[in-house]
């Protein structure tokens, strides 16, 4: 019996095809990025997202670019305002890169058109496409935009496959610890275990774990990542002035600190233990990989607005704290 030919899915289908089957993140946005620039006529693209605050850009895939740097840089006055005129309209906006632009040196292009991921409250950012003309914008805009939407898909799938991730490792090692405690000395064996697996997760380049002694009113580091420390390894007074671990034990709530003049130059997180009547210790993540004044979306298990509701202000002595801090209010970017 003859074999009929069959007839190519439609560009709908294998793009929906894509998004479903697609076993990682990076082989996906690969493709959509290929696709884009099929649809747009463009001869490379780069995802970028803008932080308002500082104005800087950091880029997170791209396609038919020779390099793509790990670190923002700042975007030009006239990128800013491409950015944000895309992403408040809905539509691609074309751009002549100036000279010095860093984008315009990354995609090799003296132009481009900026391509909306979503809304100026999404956070995905944009897609700016490389052109070798000025004032070029892709015939069919719509597929373009369609283009932009599997984008916006991949992205949060991503995330929340991510996010997943996190959770599934945190809790197998909440398990783990669990189920290993018996003697001082396993306590010190899984929270060694912990330490490697939070160093791997949070990209950190030491973790440490320091537990209170009450009778001595020190911390005691009890376990490190790098494995090999003991509870006699080091002691700090718990009203020490300097150590981070101590200014974190007192204080309470995990916060992110400099490490003044670390090699590695990243910051640190600590992160307070407490039991169910009194604190037990801290952990201390050093050395992470993380811009200042953003929340890693690795540290994010859901979604919110603030970092942090500050104590409010009483209008009145007898009135409850309504009024809140905003001057202590940090947006999650």
């Amino acid at each position: 019996m003859p074999v009929l030919p069959m007839a190519p899915l439609p560009a709908f289908a294998q793009l929906t095809r894509l998004l479903v089957h697609s076993d990682g993140a990076a082989a996906l946005l690969g493709r959509l990025h290929e696709h884009l620039l099929e649809a747009s006529g463009g001869v490379a693209s780069l995802v970028l997202h803008l932080d308002p605050t500082t104005a800087h850009v950091r880029a997170s895939s791209a396609c038919k670019v020779d390099y793509l740097p790990r670190e923002p840089w700042a975007a030009l006055p006239s990128e800013q305002a491409a950015v944000a005129c895309a992403l408040s309209s809905g539509s691609l906006v074309p751009l002549e890169f100036p000279p010095g632009s860093r984008t315009g040196q990354l995609l090799g292009t003296p132009a481009g058109v900026v391509v909306p991921l979503g809304g100026p409250q999404d956070g995905c950012g944009v897609v700016l496409v490389g052109f070798a003309a000025p004032g070029v914008l892709p015939d069919d805009e719509d597929r373009v935009l369609a283009m932009a939407a599997a984008f916006v898909l991949a992205l949060e799938r991503a995330r929340l496959r991510r996010a997943g991730e996190l959770r599934r490792e945190v809790e197998a090692v909440v398990n783990a610890f669990r189920g290993d405690t018996v003697s001082r000395s396993d306590v010190n064996r899984s929270l060694a275990a912990v330490c490697r697996t939070c160093a791997r997760v949070f990209v950190a380049a030491r973790a440490t774990a320091w537990l209170h002694d009450r009778d001595a009113r020190e911390l005691l580091l009890v376990a490190s990542s790098e494995g090999g420390h003991g509870p006699q390894f080091a002691r700090v007074a718990v009203v020490d002035s300097i150590s981070l671990a101590a200014a974190a034990f007192r204080h309470g709530p995990p916060a992110l600190a400099s490490q003044g003049g670390r090699a590695d130059g990243g910051p640190a997180l600590l992160i307070p233990l407490r039991g169910q009547r009194r604190a037990l210790g801290v952990l201390e993540l050093e050395g992470l990989h993380v811009e200042p004044g953003r929340v890693p979306g690795r540290f994010m298990l859901g979604r919110a607005f603030f970092v942090y509701w500050p104590a409010g202000y009483r209008p009145t002595s007898s009135a409850p704290a309504l009024v809140p801090d905003f001057g202590d209010m940090r947006l999650i970017q």
